[in-house]
């Protein structure tokens, strides 16, 4: 479940509203700005991640480098963070486990057209910005 969110966050860009001025890595945000952090190119970023492109969920196995101290470093953000994070974090994150679980169980997930399904999505506010074709097979 990390993985996929971060690898393709479901609000890639979150806007806010500076409270008041500040500086964010020497560039000046005046008061009442609108700034669009973006979760997309955190969760992309080489700095942070190793091999950020790969989808890897083997990587939260780990308490090296990367893995779940991450989140706690402020280099994972699928929900957002501070005051304004999701509030329904914790039910969404449950929602996922059981629902994406039940599918892997009873499914077989593939393209209808043979093309990997991490070629298919753009990036929008909100991913993705169109119909995936994908083929469910009901496993034995």
């Amino acid at each position: 479940m990390h993985e996929t969110l971060r690898i393709m966050p479901v609000a890639p860009m979150l806007p806010r509203m500076a409270a008041k001025a500040t500086d964010i890595d020497g560039m000046k945000v005046p008061e009442n700005t609108v700034v669009f952090p973006n979760i997309y190119g955190l969760h992309h970023n080489p700095k942070y991640w190793k091999d950020p492109a790969k989808f890897s969920p083997e990587r939260w196995l780990t308490r090296e480098s990367e893995g779940p101290q991450n989140k706690l470093k402020g280099r994972y953000h699928p929900f957002g963070g501070g005051p304004r994070q999701c509030v329904g974090q914790a039910f969404a994150e449950e929602e996922y486990f059981s629902m994406f679980s039940n599918i892997v169980y009873h499914f077989k997930v593939e393209s209808t057209d043979g093309k990997p399904l991490s070629e298919m999505c753009e990036i929008g506010i909100v991913l993705p910005t169109q119909r995936v074709p994908v083929r469910f097979q009901l496993r034995d």
